[in-house]
C-alpha cells in the first residue's frame, strides 16, 4: 500500500498534469474482479434517438446496420444524461480515455462552441462521437428514428464532457 501511495503522489505532482485529472481512489483489482465489475454494467440499456441527417453503411458480416449520423445535442441528451441531469459515465465503459479536463484539445472545443462566428462549423472542425451498440432498431413507422441498445460511446468522451458544460 505505501507503494501505491508514492506512486500516487508522484503522479499528482507532475506539473504536465495539472488540472487534467481528478484522482480520487486508486485500486488494484486482480482479473476476476474486473470481469466481475464488467459483468454489472447495465446491459439492458436501450435509448431512441432521432437523426438530423444520416446514411447507412453497408453491412458486413455481423453487423447488421451501422450508421453515420448527425444529431442535434437535446437528442444526444437522451443517450448521455440520467433522470437527475448526469452524465451516464457507463457509456465510456470501452473508452480508452476518461475525461482529461483542461487540454487544449478540450479548450478549442469549447472556444469553438463558445464563439458564433465558428460554432455552426462544429460538426466540421469536431471529428464527432463513436458510439458501439449491441444492436440499432429502426422505428418501424418513424422516420429517422433509431434504438440504440446497450449504446457504449468509445471515441468523443471529452467533446461529450465539453458538450454537456457548455450547454
Amino acid at each position: 500500500v505505501s507503494l501505491l501511495k508514492s506512486e500516487e503522489n508522484k503522479f499528482m505532482k507532475r506539473s504536465d498534469l495539472a488540472n487534467r485529472f481528478s484522482l480520487e481512489k486508486i485500486e488494484i483489482l486482480q482479473k476476476e474482479e474486473i470481469k466481475s465489475l464488467f459483468d454489472k454494467i447495465q446491459t439492458f440499456y436501450k435509448v431512441p434517438l432521432k437523426t438530423y441527417k444520416h446514411f447507412q453503411i453497408d453491412s458486413k458480416e455481423s453487423v447488421e446496420i451501422s450508421l453515420v449520423a448527425l444529431l442535434k445535442f437535446e437528442e444526444l441528451k437522451k443517450l448521455l444524461l440520467t433522470k437527475e441531469e448526469n452524465i451516464r459515465y457507463e457509456l465510456f465503459v470501452e473508452n480508452p480515455r476518461y475525461f482529461l479536463k483542461e487540454t487544449d484539445v478540450n479548450k478549442s472545443i469549447k472556444k469553438t462552441l463558445e464563439d458564433e462566428k465558428y460554432r455552426d462549423y462544429f460538426a466540421f472542425l469536431n471529428n464527432g462521437i463513436t458510439i458501439l451498440c449491441d444492436a440499432i432498431e429502426r422505428h418501424p413507422v418513424k422516420e429517422n428514428i433509431f434504438k440504440l441498445k446497450y449504446p457504449r460511446i468509445i471515441n468523443g468522451c471529452q467533446t461529450v464532457h465539453i458538450l454537456y458544460e457548455c450547454y
